[in-house]
């Protein structure tokens, strides 16, 4: 969905086109981060809290 508001912006060239892909960008850090933080948690559950780089 990013990639597309992306395309948008860029074939439009209009400031609300960019804010709507910054909007989306930023949901998509956030869900990104929930999902990373819901992992950790599963994994302490799970009783291996070894981090794995």
């Amino acid at each position: 969905m990013r990639k597309e508001k992306w395309q948008k912006f860029l074939s439009t060239g209009k400031i609300e086109d960019y804010l709507a892909y910054k909007k989306v960008a930023k949901y998509d850090q956030e869900v990104a981060l929930d999902n990373l933080k819901l992992g950790e948690q599963n994994d302490s559950k799970r009783g291996n809290n070894t981090k794995k780089y």
